[in-house]
């Protein structure tokens, strides 16, 4: 039975975690208690891609390649993108090390694990899956038993529409509760000696409700709203959900990791960048239009556009340069200087009541020892990720309070959450460390040694 057990709480954030509710998470603040927790410094970008794979192979962004969800080429079409699998990574996983080392691994739901790779042990794949009618089990058959264990299984929720908060909760516990269910179940049936789940529920619940339980939030729905509680009480369901696990025989000595890949907190508001960009000149339009229109279906004059940006929890700057990009307006000789402008520019931009808004904007090489892949010639992070960069035209503005994709309350912030547990070791300590420290841990817990290259250290128990 598995001798080490990894929980993943994707956007589990410390403020929640380990201030305000561990009273009331009486399985995780075994953690807390008698173990080593503490902060977990996120990737930068600090998004769910490409977070959880620099967790699982101690290498950043800049060295996965992977710069987000979607990712652009440069020179392509201005709207050709490619979205990143688990294709694209080169690097070794944990797994890929355990395995080689005669280890048997069972991964449940860890983001960018589609598609499915051969391992010893088992992979059912995660929430970038297209469908059920995917192949997202290895081996094989295993889909059959989970539809036996579950029913319909669910890989994510995240429905931007505007739905009652009612059915998002139900739809983000139901999701939760087959996670879990089909996790117990691979326990008692499967022999493997590290096996690992990610729930995105966290995730999604910040994302539609964090308006509801913090009295910061520019829209904040008042202290007696009938949702104040909702994100504490589907705490309190994943903390039954983890006390579940600990309590099954199979488990009794298993050593335990419960990790986030970020945090989460209050958006103060939209700053739409392209619109920013139009006003300054470096995007132009031949019309403006009349409704709400992504970047890629706007009239866009690329002969005289300098650069553009994509939106999100932060924000990808393209510029269009000579030779580059088929239309291209920058000479490749002043693109230096071009960056240095636009950088000051932004990073002098106030909020919508008048002050600095704090932004910080960064070449690639200045984040990465090495950068490959397809990476954005500018990554802008806004007022320290409360604001999100917003990319759609048409709102004949530059400040939101709302998101212009669908709803969204909640951001992302820097630090997740760790914790350590070992039944037989209960000295309990604190210690902030990175998400790059994971799998070294990982790999020191099973006797290995940590290979040269990786970012990370292990962390002693």
């Amino acid at each position: 039975m598995p001798k080490l057990i990894s929980i993943g709480l994707d956007c589990a954030t410390p403020q929640l975690v380990f201030d305000q509710y561990i009273d009331e998470l009486p399985n995780i603040k075994k953690f807390v208690d008698s173990g080593v927790h503490g902060n977990l410094r996120s990737t930068t970008p600090a998004i769910t891609v490409p977070a959880w794979m620099s967790m699982m192979t101690s290498k950043d962004p800049g060295e996965l390649g992977v710069y987000g969800f979607r990712n652009r080429k440069p020179g392509s079409g201005y709207d050709d993108m490619w979205i990143a699998t688990q294709a694209v990574i080169k690097q070794k996983k944990v797994w890929n090390y355990l395995n080689e080392a005669g280890f048997t691994t069972g991964m449940l739901g860890v983001p960018m694990t589609f598609p499915v790779e051969k391992l010893n042990g088992f992979m059912v794949s995660s929430f970038l899956t297209p469908g059920l009618e995917s192949e997202y089990t290895y081996p094989h058959d295993l889909r059959d038993e989970i539809e036996k264990t579950v029913g319909e299984y669910i890989f994510d929720y995240a429905n931007r529409s505007d739905e009652a908060p009612e059915k998002v909760l139900k739809a983000i516990y139901l999701m939760t509760e087959k996670r879990f269910n089909l996790f117990k179940h691979l326990i008692k049936t499967q022999d493997q000696d590290f096996m690992m789940m990610v729930e995105m529920g966290v995730d999604r619940i910040h994302h539609y409700m964090w308006s509801y339980i913090d009295p910061t939030h520019p829209k904040f729905q008042g202290a007696d709203n009938k949702f104040k509680d909702c994100v504490l009480n589907y705490y309190k369901y994943v903390d039954e959900k983890i006390g579940e696990l600990m309590a099954m025989p199979e488990t009794k000595d298993a050593k335990w990791i419960i990790t986030s890949d970020h945090g989460a907190k209050a958006m103060k508001g939209l700053f739409l960048l392209n619109e920013w960009l139009i006003k300054e000149g470096y995007l132009v339009l031949n019309s403006y239009p009349k409704d709400i229109t992504k970047l890629e279906k706007c009239d866009v004059n690329w002969s005289k556009t300098k650069a553009w940006a994509w939106g999100g929890f932060y924000s990808r700057i393209f510029f269009n340069v000579e030779g580059r990009e088929e239309l291209g307006a920058i000479p490749l000789s002043d693109l230096e200087k071009e960056k240095d402008l636009l950088i000051k520019k932004l990073e002098e931009v106030k909020d919508d009541e008048g002050n600095p808004m704090g932004n910080k904007i960064y070449r690639p090489v200045d984040l990465y020892e090495k950068v490959t892949g397809d990476p954005p010639d500018l990554l802008g992070f806004f007022g320290d990720l409360s604001w999100r960069p917003g990319g759609t035209i048409g709102h004949n503005k530059i400040y939101m309070h709302e998101n212009d994709t669908g709803p969204d309350d909640g951001v992302h912030d820097w630090n997740g959450i760790y914790g350590l547990y070992d039944p037989k070791n209960t000295n309990a300590r604190h210690e902030n460390r990175s998400i790059y420290d994971i799998t070294p841990t990982i790999l020191d817990m099973f006797g290995l040694d940590v290979p040269n290259g990786m970012k990370g250290s292990m962390i002693k128990r």
